[in-house]
């Protein structure tokens, strides 16, 4: 999950991951990157039935 937080990291702070970025978005995103990271799995667990009901 590291790659997925590096990623949120750049995206909500506009800076690459260094260990102070990393500290400080986890502090000022914590709940954000929780989201995220709960959103991706429940996405990839979830793709096979999302499938067949997009194709309506």
């Amino acid at each position: 999950m590291q790659g997925a937080f590096d990623q949120a990291t750049r995206l909500f702070t506009g800076k690459n991951t260094s260990t102070c970025a990393q500290e400080g978005a986890l502090r000022d995103n914590e709940g954000l990157v929780e989201y995220l990271l709960r959103r991706s799995e429940v996405l990839s667990s979830s793709t096979a039935s999302s499938t067949s009901t997009t194709t309506k």
